[in-house]
């Protein structure tokens, strides 16, 4: 999973639509798409289970398909980025504004967006992101303002922190 532990992680789940053939059935089947990243190898797979049975009726993977980020995947990234050397300014910026060191993802508020490589558009380091799990944070300070981390981009697959335009 994204911090190393054993297994896929998790990033969502949602009710599955019916099927073509349950159109019309008053009382179709209900069923949940869950939504998984395995980090092996970057794939993303998709369970749907019939919530009335508790069985997975099917699986689907996908490559160099990027949903929205987890929650578990912001922290993760915010921790790589705080532990590296390219994060010298977001700790820098947070110390500024609350005069306290920034040791922890726990002390700021994270939004952020997948981020895909573009052809030559980025650090060699970056080149991987797509096919990669990359994600560019937006942190803030809790109870205060925002603190620009634009131009990083952390790539949750291989563990490092690229600079745009750098």
């Amino acid at each position: 999973n994204v911090d190393g532990g054993k297994g896929p992680q998790r990033l969502g789940a949602e009710l599955a639509a019916p099927e073509a053939g349950e159109l019309d059935d008053p009382h179709p089947p209900r069923r949940a798409d869950v939504a998984f990243y395995d980090y092996r190898d970057d794939t993303l797979v998709t369970k749907t289970v019939n919530l009335d049975t508790g069985q997975v009726e099917r699986t689907a993977t996908q490559h160099d398909v990027q949903p929205p980020l987890s929650h578990d995947e912001n922290t993760e990234a915010a921790r790589i980025l705080i532990a590296d050397p390219l994060g010298a300014g977001l700790r820098a910026d947070y110390q500024d504004a609350t005069g306290r060191k920034l040791t922890s993802p726990d002390q700021l508020l994270l939004d952020s967006m997948v981020y895909r490589a573009g052809p030559g558009a980025q650090p060699a380091v970056l080149a991987k992101c797509g096919e990669h799990r990359c994600v560019q944070l937006f942190p803030k300070v809790r109870d205060g303002g925002w603190i620009d981390a634009r131009s990083f981009v952390i790539d949750l697959s291989a563990r490092r922190v690229g600079r745009l335009g750098a």
